[in-house]
């Protein structure tokens, strides 16, 4: 790191830095969180190690969505999941 001198301010050889913000969602009751954005169903269900011969669902009020492995879902926080055996329908 480069001393401070009188010539340079102090923070001046420092590189800003964008500071992301993470975002709670659950799988299953446990959380995890991530920065918000758009993920493949397949990579949640890695993250979280739920079997390949799962079906990942989104629960959401009293409506269970079924997710196939290529859908993308938005990140955006309190989001919740829940793993079913099977490729069938999670309802």
């Amino acid at each position: 790191m480069t001393q401070c001198n009188e010539e340079r301010k102090c923070g001046d050889h420092v590189k800003e830095r964008k500071i992301e913000t993470l975002v709670k969602f659950q799988i299953s009751g446990v959380p995890y969180f991530l920065p918000a954005g758009y993920y493949l169903v397949e990579d949640l269900k890695k993250i979280a190690g739920v079997p390949e011969c799962h079906v990942l669902a989104e629960i959401r009020d009293d409506d269970v969505d079924a997710l196939t492995d290529d859908t993308a879902v938005n990140i955006s926080g309190c989001e919740e999941f829940k793993p079913f055996p099977g490729k069938g329908d999670a309802s």
